[in-house]
């Protein structure tokens, strides 16, 4: 699975799961995640400050682990767990 089908995915988790798509910081938090970038790198390139783009992370983390079930999906772990879909 590569960035963009991973994208799709958790974007149609997330409309089924909230009745809401993606909006473009959740996408670019999760395209960060998936190139290992830390959440500083993530808010500079998007203007956004550092705490506002963590908290909108983890958000989006407790989203796709309830959406997911028993998975405990972080940024840490986000590629990996899209291996295994």
């Amino acid at each position: 699975m590569d960035v963009e089908e991973a994208l799709e995915f958790v974007d149609h988790l997330a409309l089924t799961t909230t009745g809401k798509h993606l909006d473009s910081l959740q996408k670019a938090i999760l395209r960060g995640a998936w190139d290992n970038q830390k959440y500083k790198e993530i808010a500079q390139h998007h203007n956004r400050s550092e705490k506002y783009v963590k908290e909108v992370g983890f958000k989006l983390w407790k989203l796709l682990s309830v959406a997911l079930g028993d998975e405990q999906v972080s940024k840490a772990n986000f590629r990996a767990n899209t291996n295994l879909i």
